[in-house]
């Protein structure tokens, strides 16, 4: 038994419950952990200790466990170091950040208000302190802060100096003592990244000018728990997502198909995506390879912010894998369609259980070649066990007054962080044809789950009949209960 004990003092525990929560978060936000993995953060995703959330051309605010809120300018770093938090043993608590780049402007919690100590933001230029105390912290080539309730102290290796409610302080470097000044961080308008002074000023009075640059905008954060603003577009534009692909017959240069993946976290090689107003992907590219809408058009699409599913046709794309060496300049004719799946991967993927997920939405299934017909998708689900890593498809959809109905057999997700992927070749069962009835259609299927804790799915599918003429489609999942077990093969 004490072995026993000992080894378990030995094991790894499982990762720690988050340290807050994003309130809201809209256009460029991100999140990387302290192993460097990123992930896209929108409104309620987990913030863990060692995360570095990095705002690039959107805006974010952070709710901490000890009711802190932390809201952050566009097109900055800021890195949770240190954290913990118990209601009962408030005196042990601490919070410990870092202000890499840009600005902040923070309603301290339980933690300010009664550890002066156990709370600190650290910058380049100087060491952040408080009490109790709601303040403006603005980095550029300098520091600049003003202080709205309580006080903070702010230090380097020149000496420390106190601003209390109502006063403004600069740190032009980490060698020069920070000093008061009249000149409050104006942050209605310009660039972050400079510093947060509106005019050439000698800012401490000893006749030597400090050459200032335009100010930063404004953050809020006292803004309540609610959506962002509506011209928020439905899916950022940049390298956040997983994608799935099927692309069929009747392609410039013969009879080349392309049914896969894109998009994983090691090396940091997630799908860069750019969307419509409207969120309708119309271009995508990593290492693995790329696409561009070109002349064709969006016949499909729809999505939720989290995953998104359609199709372009109509007009030459143009498709590059690097995987199988596939590129063309498709001619999408007729039906002929590029059919996709895109979603914001989840890092976060469950360990045990069993979920259902049901239809969020689709493309309609297309056969693969130039003139060929447009199907109906009736219905499709997925069951997943996440304890074997397997997942199970069912899609019915008629073609041509065909039925074609998948019934996979269970697909392995991928191993270790790229664990929200899956892909396989399962059966499909169709009447006359495919095989008479008795046997099944060739089938591929490529897929991945998205959202905190795997909420949404995606996947495409590609079929091939008795005919040859090969039929491919798009859909996206939401979960919906509890699902089965499914044992391994």
């Amino acid at each position: 038994m004490l072995a026993a004990a000992i080894a378990s003092l030995l094991v790894p525990t499982s990762a720690s419950a988050a340290v807050g929560r994003i309130d809201f978060a809209y256009g460029d936000v991100s999140g990387v952990d302290a192993q460097g993995k990123q992930r896209r953060l929108t409104g309620g995703a987990p913030v863990n200790e060692g995360d570095t959330i990095v705002t690039r051309r959107g805006r974010a605010q952070i709710r901490f466990t000890d009711g802190a809120r932390t809201s952050l300018l566009p097109e900055s770093e800021f890195r949770v170091d240190r954290y913990s938090y118990e209601a009962q043993k408030e005196e042990e608590s601490t919070g410990f950040f870092s202000l890499l780049k840009g600005g902040l402007r923070t309603i301290t919690g339980a933690i300010g208000r009664t550890r002066r100590d156990g709370y600190r933001v650290t910058t380049p230029t100087a060491t952040i302190g408080i009490r109790g105390t709601e303040y403006l912290a603005v980095l550029g080539n300098s520091l600049s802060v003003w202080v709205g309730d309580g006080e903070i102290e702010a230090c380097n290796q020149a000496g420390c100096e106190v601003f209390e409610g109502g006063e403004s302080g600069y740190v032009a470097d980490q060698d020069t003592k920070p000093i008061h000044t009249d000149q409050k961080p104006d942050t209605s308008a310009g660039d972050v990244g400079n510093d947060p002074y509106s005019a050439t000023e000698d800012v401490d009075g000893d006749g030597t000018p400090i050459v200032i640059v335009p100010p930063v905008p404004p953050i809020t954060p006292d803004l309540p728990d609610e959506t962002p603003p509506p011209d928020e577009p439905l899916f950022a534009n940049g390298a956040f997502y997983v994608l799935a692909v099927a692309l069929g017959d009747g392609v410039e240069g013969g009879g080349d198909t392309l049914t896969g993946l894109y998009g994983t976290v090691t090396p940091d090689d997630l799908v860069n995506g750019t969307f419509t107003e409207g969120g309708a992907l119309v271009a995508y590219s990593n290492s693995q390879g790329s696409g561009s809408i070109g002349t064709a058009m969006v016949t499909q699409a729809g999505g939720d912010g989290i995953v998104g599913w359609g199709r372009w046709t109509e007009g030459t794309a143009t498709i590059v894998d690097d995987n199988s060496e596939f590129s063309e300049t498709p001619l999408l004719e007729g039906s002929e369609s590029h059919h996709y799946a895109v979603g914001l991967p989840t890092m976060d993927m469950p360990v045990s259980g069993t979920a259902s997920y049901a239809l969020l939405g689709a493309t309609s299934p297309t056969e693969a070649s130039i003139g060929g017909a447009t199907g109906t998708l009736n219905s499709a689900s997925l069951n997943v066990d996440f304890g074997t890593n397997l997942v199970q498809v069912d899609v019915d959809f008629d073609m041509n007054s065909d039925n074609y109905v998948i019934d996979s057999d269970p697909l392995a997700m991928d191993a270790g962080v790229n664990r929200f992927r899956f892909e396989g070749s399962g059966f499909f069962t169709s009447g006359d044809n495919c095989g008479g009835g008795s046997g099944g259609c060739a089938t591929k299927i490529a897929g991945f789950f998205a959202g905190d804790a795997a909420s949404r799915a995606g996947l495409t599918y590609r079929v091939t009949p008795d005919s040859g003429v090969r039929i491919v489609g798009a859909a996206a999942f939401e979960k919906s209960g509890m699902g089965t077990a499914i044992p391994p093969p």
